[in-house]
């Protein structure tokens, strides 16, 4: 086998990837005597160069991985943001957090894609000083580097990696100069102007007014980083899931007056009404939110309810005088959807499934009860003022709950008696919830026959 054809076969099996960079150099004729000194002197240049080249491979190698090691940490190291209290903030901070994932993870696939490529580079240079450090050339030939070979690429970030920063930049710019809400700068004259601003929509027979949309900006200053209220709100629901919240609708007045005392005196008494309202709903959304499990639970048989809508309106007892004239070839559902009248007491009904919070839902109920009275009145062409007697209103809105579309009336029946603080709500809503009370105990006792 000649030289070149030992040469080539060994670049095959070894070196196949850098012949591209080599080029081969032999003996003149006339200077064959010199070539010898030659080739060693080229080789001897080719060490140095690769050596030098090598050191800057490892370099860059080092470099990325740096970056990597930084990202990783990065990743492993990056807070448990809280939810924002403020909306806006909120809304840049999760745009941020998405794309600073996005860059993240963009980057790593760039930096591994690099490193491969500096590894490729660094096996090439090896194997060329494995050549000729231990001199495996023929000696009738002598290798040449191509200066190509040196030029090293250096890693650039690709242009959606810049496009990700950019944006990231963008986004936590506007996010630092959005201003700290007043709940945050300043919360006790937040607290005052809610107060003021609850005390003008205050319904004064009711002591109820309804729900404000600053109240949202209270549970978050509450609630969206551990306060003092926060800390003895949970600490006293603790308390109250011992005895499954039994006593809660006792005992919670008494919390909101100690957990206010540093204020609550200088208060007036409709000022006073406000603030316990406020609390009120404040405790009772924490309640949901940390016992979820505890306060829902299995409830009556709803289809048996559902099935007896479809009951004809004929089997019912109703005040004659208050609806319609009885057609008996419908049910109970379709006679009350049919007056207009019953059925705009119906759709109050219908607000209750989605209010967490007693005293909301006995507003509802309430509303709906006026509503109801309102249609008797219209339908017997009497003054709207005039109240009827429990008896006719009871079978009105047992007709009204039927046009109704609740899913489980029981279940918010029972959430308004375990936790609305009775000794403290108006008379206006302990008609609601003896109306409400009566209800549940006709359902459960209509179940109960037909189980």
């Amino acid at each position: 086998m000649s030289d070149d054809s030992r040469v080539m076969e060994f670049s095959i099996d070894i070196i196949h990837d850098i012949l591209p960079y080599i080029s081969k150099y032999g003996p003149h004729d006339s200077k064959s005597h010199l070539f010898p000194t030659k080739r060693a002197g080229i080789h001897r240049r080719n060490i140095d160069r690769l050596s030098s080249y090598l050191s800057l491979v490892n370099n860059q190698i080092n470099k990325l991985e740096g970056k990597i090691k930084k990202l990783n940490k990065k990743f492993a190291g990056d807070p448990q943001y809280y939810l924002c209290y403020d909306n806006d903030k909120n809304s840049l901070l999760r745009k941020y957090r998405f794309l600073q994932q996005k860059y993240n993870y963009k980057k790593y696939k760039s930096l591994k894609v690099g490193i491969d490529k500096y590894i490729q580079d660094k096996n090439c240079i090896n194997h060329m000083l494995m050549i000729f450090v231990h001199n495996l050339l023929p000696e009738n030939i002598a290798m040449i580097i191509n200066e190509t070979f040196f030029i090293i690429s250096k890693w650039k970030s690709n242009e959606k990696i810049k496009r990700y920063k950019n944006a990231m930049k963008l986004y936590f710019n506007l996010f630092r100069k959005l201003k700290d809400p007043m709940y945050i700068t300043d919360f006790d004259l937040f607290l005052h102007r809610l107060v003021q601003k609850a005390s003008c929509a205050m319904i004064p027979q009711l002591y109820y007014f309804p729900f404000l949309k600053e109240e949202i900006d209270l549970s978050k200053y509450v609630f969206s980083k551990p306060s003092n209220y926060c800390i003895s709100i949970d600490a006293f629901l603790e308390n109250q899931k011992s005895n499954s919240f039994i006593k809660f609708s006792l005992s919670v007045i008494p919390f909101i007056f100690s957990l206010c005392n540093q204020f609550i005196h200088q208060l007036s008494n409709q000022k006073l009404s406000t603030i316990l309202l406020l609390m009120f709903r404040l405790i009772t959304d924490r309640l949901y939110e940390k016992y979820t499990k505890l306060v829902f639970y299995d409830t009556m048989d709803c289809q048996i309810l559902w099935n007896y809508s479809y009951i004809n309106v004929k089997e019912m007892f109703l005040p004659i005088s208050m609806v319609h004239h009885i057609n008996d070839s419908i049910s109970i559902r379709e006679f009350f959807q049919n007056d207009k009248n019953y059925l705009l007491a119906a759709e109050l009904l219908n607000f209750i499934p989605f209010q967490i919070n007693p005293m909301d839902i006995l507003y509802y109920f309430h509303s709906m009860q006026v509503t109801v009275n309102v249609a008797a009145n219209k339908n017997r062409n009497e003054a709207l003022k005039k109240m009827m007697c429990f008896d006719d209103m009871f079978s009105l809105t047992i007709g009204t709950l039927w046009a109704a579309d609740i899913p489980d009336f029981e279940q918010t029946v029972r959430i308004s008696l375990l936790l609305s603080p009775k000794e403290s709500i108006s008379a206006v809503f302990e008609y609601a919830m003896a109306g409400m009370q009566a209800l549940e105990i006709h359902c459960r006792k209509h179940v109960k026959s037909n189980s």
